[in-house]
């Protein structure tokens, strides 16, 4: 996760990368997946549950 212009390189090479709403655009344009919560109120949770849910795992596979 990123939201910033030097989370970029980062983002660029992992195989999922997630953002908040209120990142920068260039950010947002390379994502896979932007929050719907915003930074600071669950979104890794959210990614987390994301996560688990596309891989059928865990309580979140509703």
């Amino acid at each position: 996760m990123g939201d910033e212009l030097f989370d970029i390189p980062v983002i660029e090479k992992v195989g999922f990368s997630a953002t908040v709403p209120h990142a920068v655009d260039p950010v947002k344009e390379r994502v896979h997946y932007v929050t719907e919560t915003q930074g600071g109120w669950g979104t890794v949770r959210e990614v987390a549950d994301a996560i688990r849910k596309a891989q059928k795992i865990g309580p979140y596979c509703t």
